[in-house]
């Protein structure tokens, strides 16, 4: 390979890594500034509202924003010391990944995962799980409102697991039902909180919906009975 090639070569190469690094997002210093280092929250002009902001020079940064569209979910970012990016990811509301997850790393190679790659065959989807909580009260699909108070906590939250050999949605809904002193307990050194959550399991093959108690009741009633004699 002659001098010249090599030359070439280089600079072709040099350049490809300026344009990399140009077109990868850095943290928005200036709209760190605006939210006074992220003490305020920010709402974009299309309505998206920044929640979560902090940087350092040691551990780098984060960005936390609600979209306030169908499937109502938020985009959680990480960045490097340096201010680029290092990952990109989609949750409902807040715990469920979904859509394409972008890692980065530090030289900038990108690396994408298909999080609904998980969901695929799943008869029952995030569709029906979110037109349960519009159900329950938590969620008005089509205001988009509901799934967030004023100090941006979510209303409910969603995943997934396996249990007694059956793939289920678990479905957590925050401030659910009163506090009650004769029924529920709290840690230690915590606040007596007005509302309670619940969780409700949803069969990702059949769409049956269960309370924890209905569920794990079920293990109960399948147990052999004995007979006791004296």
């Amino acid at each position: 390979m002659g001098r010249i090639v090599v030359i070439i070569l280089f600079i072709l190469s040099t350049n490809i890594m300026r344009s990399q690094e140009d077109t990868r997002e850095k943290f928005d210093f200036d709209l760190y500034t605006k939210t006074r280092f992220g003490k305020l929250n920010f709402i974009r002009p299309n309505g998206n509202i920044v929640f979560v902001m902090s940087f350092s020079e040691k551990g780098g940064g984060l960005m936390e924003e609600i979209v306030n569209k169908y499937p109502f979910y938020t985009l959680y970012k990480e960045y490097y010391p340096d201010g680029y990016i290092k990952v990109q990811k989609t949750f409902i509301p807040d715990a469920l990944a979904i859509g394409k997850s972008y890692h980065y790393s530090k030289e900038g190679k990108l690396t994408v995962v298909d999080e609904d790659k998980q969901y695929e065959n799943f008869k029952y989807t995030i569709d029906d799980v979110l037109l349960f909580l519009q159900e329950k009260g938590q969620l008005n699909i089509k205001g988009g409102t509901l799934w967030y108070n004023e100090q941006y906590r979510f209303a409910y939250s969603i995943n997934y697991t396996k249990l007694k050999g059956k793939t289920l949605w678990i479905i957590k809904i925050n401030n659910a039902i009163p506090f009650d002193p004769a029924k529920h307990s709290i840690s230690i050194g915590y606040d007596q909180p007005k509302f309670m959550y619940v969780y409700y399991l949803m069969d990702v093959e059949t769409g049956r919906v269960y309370t924890e108690e209905e569920f794990f009741g079920e293990e109960e009633e399948e147990k052999p009975k004995t007979t006791t004699f004296q």
